[in-house]
């Protein structure tokens, strides 16, 4: 299992919009699963850029399935995650073990570089906005 969390442009999209718009991401992301984070905006870039001196990006695992051989790779790295990439947004699939590490970190480079972080992972969607 994996605990999901999105960066984005706050004005990208309200939280009455957000379940539409994250779906065009999703669209993006079928259509692009070799995209890197040149496709983002540079607000994103440089978000990603302070995330992944911390945070490990790792490889998707081959059979698609992100429980069983992801957990391997986290007994080497535990703070490693998979990110995927649209013009819109960071997306980033963390272990369960690592989500309040994942969650701190991820607020605090959003607040620092104006952006909007939602806390998929969550029952109640919340969507932080800076």
């Amino acid at each position: 299992m994996t605990y999901d969390i999105a960066a984005f442009e706050s004005a990208d999209t309200d939280d009455d919009g957000w379940d539409a718009w994250y779906g065009d991401q999703h669209d993006y992301f079928d259509a692009h699963p070799d995209a890197d984070v040149s496709v983002v905006s540079p607000r994103l870039q440089a978000f990603y850029r302070e995330l992944a001196l911390t945070v490990t990006p790792a490889d998707r695992p081959e059979d698609g399935d992100t429980s069983e051989e992801f957990d391997q790779l986290l007994s080497d790295d535990p703070m490693q995650a998979i990110f995927t990439f649209s013009p819109r947004i960071v997306y980033g699939e963390h272990s369960h073990g690592q989500e309040r590490s994942a969650i701190d970190l991820w607020l605090s480079l959003a607040q620092r570089h104006g952006l909007a972080v939602a806390l998929i992972g969550e029952c109640d969607l919340p969507i932080h906005r800076f």
